[in-house]
């Protein structure tokens, strides 16, 4: 599926260097995320998913806060 097809729907805040790109997976596990892959970077009950974002191999990266932002739990 097209990254643009993927994104049809949802409300996008920001994007930064968007590029068509096919993706073939979407997970919020970033050892599962491979260079085809959406990583879906979310606050868990245990992880911050955001403090993967550097160490994961996904060319795209969904959040709902930058990296720096502070977590409310």
């Amino acid at each position: 599926m097209q990254l643009s097809t993927l994104l049809k729907n949802i409300s996008v805040r920001s994007v930064s260097c968007f590029q068509e790109i096919e993706i073939s997976h979407v997970t919020h596990d970033s050892r599962q995320a491979k260079e085809s892959s959406v990583f879906v970077a979310i606050c868990g009950q245990r992880f911050d998913g955001r403090q993967f974002i550097d160490s994961c191999d996904a060319q795209v990266i969904v959040a709902d806060a930058p990296p720096s932002s502070p977590t409310t739990k």
